[in-house]
């Protein structure tokens, strides 16, 4: 409280984060997201080329906060009604066993490729055989990825929770409302918004 009274500038990288300032200093808050990157010249947004349409990717660690177990359920979901879908899942973590594990018990494990991290330029290579990034995070303030995949032409898919719920709008994502929601309701959207981006005609 006392570093609060004394600051004269008080940032905050998402609205969430400032919603906990009391409001007494509100006037001397400000929302300013961390994230930087070096944009390309131009963004040929997705579905140029319908072979990447129905390829997904999911990039980050493997660890519970990215939230792809909901990100698995979602995925096996729309399957089902499109089973030309494939995920590719980046990064490594705790809980890769897991997540296999929950894949094979879904019967989508044959659907899914698993690739442990990869330098910035094998990703960018990555990102040109997507055209779908998920990215069901629970907590992340802003998520470089996200900015990345756009930046590749990908669509995105993300919570409303935190940095990827300020940072996206619908023109270049799908958000997600989690605020007064039901797991069932999350990954249902998730799973249309899966089958509404990979349906997409060529531009």
């Amino acid at each position: 409280l006392y570093s609060l009274k004394k600051a004269k500038l008080i940032i905050c990288a998402t609205p969430a984060t400032k919603n906990l300032i009391s409001n007494k200093f509100i006037k001397k808050t400000k929302i300013i997201n961390q994230i930087s990157m070096e944009l390309p010249k131009k963004i040929n947004f997705q579905n140029t080329k319908n072979n990447r349409n129905k390829n997904i990717l999911f990039v980050g660690k493997l660890i519970d906060l990215k939230g792809m177990v909901i990100g698995l359920d979602a995925f096996s979901l729309a399957v089902e009604k499109d089973p030309k879908l494939f995920l590719t899942i980046v990064g490594s973590g705790v809980k890769e066993k897991q997540w296999k594990r929950i894949a094979k018990k879904k019967e989508i494990n044959k659907k899914i490729k698993w690739i442990p991290w990869v330098t910035q330029n094998e990703l960018k290579k990555i990102y040109k055989q997507h055209s779908i990034l998920i990215f069901p995070s629970l907590h992340d303030s802003g998520g470089q990825v996200i900015l990345e995949a756009i930046s590749h032409g990908l669509k995105v898919i993300a919570l409303d929770i935190g940095g990827p719920g300020f940072l996206l709008n619908n023109d270049v994502a799908k958000i997600v409302p989690v605020e007064n929601s039901c797991y069932s309701a999350v990954i249902e959207e998730i799973a249309n918004g899966i089958l509404n981006f990979s349906n997409l005609e060529n531009s």
